[in-house]
């Protein structure tokens, strides 16, 4: 009788364990007693609590790299049907289009190409830093002067679009630990996305 209940316990968890390896993700193993089998059983679940979470957490950056990819396709769809468009019409219009007019339609392409490759070299730097081919060199700075100085770089800018930055740095802003470049890499290009995307004479505020 012991004998049976022994091996109906270990059937029992056996049965479980082929039932997470099919797939059921979610399945966990019913503890009962205090004994060595319900400790297997305690432990299984810890690990099949782990996997789980293992799993959607790659399932969550496989639909991140996808939206990813998704975003990537459409910024550099934007410049090449842009450039090919001007391309095309300065080769089928030329003897009809003034000179003013072909200066216009090759600086809006010069422009164009500009943004496609800093897309292109934006898209390499992800895939240096997923390879670990970028170490960001972590320092101690101060990110409301950091912000400062990103905002007057860009006052030039955004001035050419008649738009006003307003920035107020808090001067209770604690200093921060990481890459100075990088951070005002990514500063500069989230404002620079903003002025892009702001209606003239519009307000970018910067909080």
């Amino acid at each position: 009788f012991l004998f049976f209940l022994l091996t109906n316990r270990l059937r029992k968890l056996s049965e479980d364990v082929q039932i997470f390896k099919e797939g059921k993700y979610n399945h966990r193993v019913e503890i009962k007693g205090k004994d060595e089998l319900a400790q297997l059983g305690s432990t299984f679940n810890e690990m099949a609590k782990s996997i789980e979470e293992g799993i959607q957490k790659l399932k969550e950056a496989d639909h991140q790299r996808s939206q990813l990819i998704a975003n990537i396709s459409h910024d550099l769809r934007s410049p090449l049907t842009s450039i090919r468009g001007h391309l095309e019409t300065l080769l089928l219009e030329e003897k009809n289009i003034s000179e003013r007019e072909k200066r216009e339609y090759v600086e809006i392409t010069l422009r164009n190409v500009a943004g496609f490759q800093r897309l292109v070299e934006e898209l390499l730097d992800l895939a240096r830093f997923e390879s670990g081919q970028i170490i960001p060199e972590k320092l101690l700075f101060s990110p409301a002067e950091l912000l400062q100085d990103v905002v007057l770089k860009m006052r030039g800018q955004s001035d050419s679009h008649d738009i006003t930055i307003k920035y107020d740095p808090d001067p209770n802003l604690p200093p921060y630990m990481g890459d100075i470049g990088l951070f005002e890499r990514a500063v500069t290009n989230i404002i620079g996305n903003a002025i892009e995307h702001t209606p003239e004479k519009g307000t970018i505020k910067v909080d």
